[in-house]
């Protein structure tokens, strides 16, 4: 836990150097709420390598958020956005969580122009409360992206971000770096389909049983009491390698302040030793601005 604290202290002053540029800026911010409801699927809850997984289970999920946004200049914007996660695990209680963040991010556009892209910075920190107190976590992120839009229809962004975790347990002590490349094309007058493509490389958490192949090449292994299998607890290891994450989704706006979000994903994870790891999410959630 203390490592916990310590990952958050070292955010919040990265968020005081960055809050005090907002303070400076003249104009009045704006206010906005938002939030969701949905219901999910997870094929590999453990996270672990094809042959070990254990039964998919599904999911409820919880989201609400505030946002302040202000335009400093006529060329720059900045939010400051604090949320509050949740996903309660059917099968799998000791996986269920909660997730309070807060993130900070600047945009400069140089002009006005349609095909004028734009530029942002951005860091975020978050704690992260399980059932089972191994994954509890401190998390900070930090990264840039450039946006375009192409068309009046489709728009692209291009970026990069670092993250880092501590957690109560050494296994989930994470870091890694990844490159993302995101796409929205609006369909119809209400409806939006979404893509992305992520690359990432560092660390990653797996559980398994005792004498799967993850436990040869892992450089931290501990009990993990949230999987149970056959009677006996998993293993969680620690693990270097490359992940490639997909994401398709179709948002269709009900009305002006709802919307139903449907959004599959896929995460395949290749490990250094080879061995590889499959998982699919799939949620379906309402969303409100209010």
């Amino acid at each position: 836990m203390a490592k916990t604290v310590h990952a958050c202290g070292r955010s919040a002053l990265l968020f005081a150097l960055l809050c005090s540029a907002w303070a400076r800026a003249g104009e009045a911010p704006t206010l906005h709420y938002s939030g969701g409801l949905g219901l999910g699927y997870d094929s590999n809850p453990a996270n672990a390598e094809s042959g070990n997984t254990v039964p998919a289970t599904g999911y409820a999920s919880g989201n609400l958020a505030a946002s302040l946004s202000q335009r400093p200049g006529e060329n720059t914007a900045l939010l400051l956005r604090g949320s509050l996660d949740s996903q309660s695990y059917f099968n799998y209680v000791g996986l269920s969580n909660v997730k309070a963040s807060l993130l900070l991010r600047g945009v400069y556009r140089p002009d006005g122009g349609f095909l004028t892209p734009s530029f942002a910075a951005w860091g975020s920190a978050a704690l992260w409360q399980f059932e089972k107190s191994e994954r509890d976590s401190g998390e900070y992120k930090g990264g840039v992206y450039a946006g375009e839009q192409l068309s009046t229809a489709i728009s692209l962004r291009l970026g990069g971000y670092y993250a880092d975790r501590r957690s109560a347990s050494n296994v989930f002590d994470l870091h890694s770096k990844a490159a993302t490349l995101d796409a929205d094309w609006l369909l119809g007058e209400r409806l939006t389909a979404y893509l992305g493509f992520e690359m990432r490389y560092g660390s990653f958490a797996t559980s398994s049983p005792k004498d799967a192949g993850a436990a040869a090449h892992a450089s931290v292994k501990e009990p993990d009491d949230a999987i149970i299998r056959d009677g006996q607890y998993d293993m969680d290891y620690r693990l270097d390698g490359h992940t490639r994450i997909g994401t398709l989704g179709l948002n269709y706006a009900l009305t002006p302040k709802l919307a139903l979000d449907l959004q599959g994903m896929q995460i395949h994870t290749r490990a250094d030793d080879d061995d590889h790891y499959l998982r699919w999410l799939a949620t379906a959630s309402l969303l409100a601005r209010f």
